[in-house]
């Protein structure tokens, strides 16, 4: 699996460079209105459900959060951080991507945002 493993990361849906903190241009929203900042990877198993790994802002500073994404309230596991606590997030994104490589049986997608 294609595991993002430091940020600023490379979204790759998009050929060029885009810091996690930085808005992204499409209005996605989560759960209680949150705005999606960036989503890091995303990837599906046998179930066929669409998982997402991705970055929002929140009032207490950037939640990770990895839920389905038919399903925005089907949150998995989720991780706050304070805006300048990014080399913590990124390694909590590559011990969640390890995760699923560990398992096996998940595939990448493309990341869309």
């Amino acid at each position: 699996m294609d595991c993002p493993r430091s940020l600023p990361i490379y979204d790759r849906g998009h050929a060029r460079r885009r810091n996690h903190l930085q808005p992204s241009t499409r209005k996605a929203t989560g759960p209680s209105g949150t705005a999606r900042v960036a989503t890091l990877f995303r990837v599906v198993g046998v179930s066929g459900r669409p998982l997402r790994c991705a970055t929002y802002q929140v009032a207490t500073g950037i939640e990770l959060r990895l839920g389905y994404e038919d399903d925005e309230f089907a949150v998995l596991q989720t991780q706050l951080f304070r805006s300048d606590q990014e080399e913590a997030l990124a390694q909590n994104v590559a011990e969640w991507c390890g995760a699923f490589d560990r398992v096996g049986g998940f595939k990448d997608l493309a990341v869309l945002d």
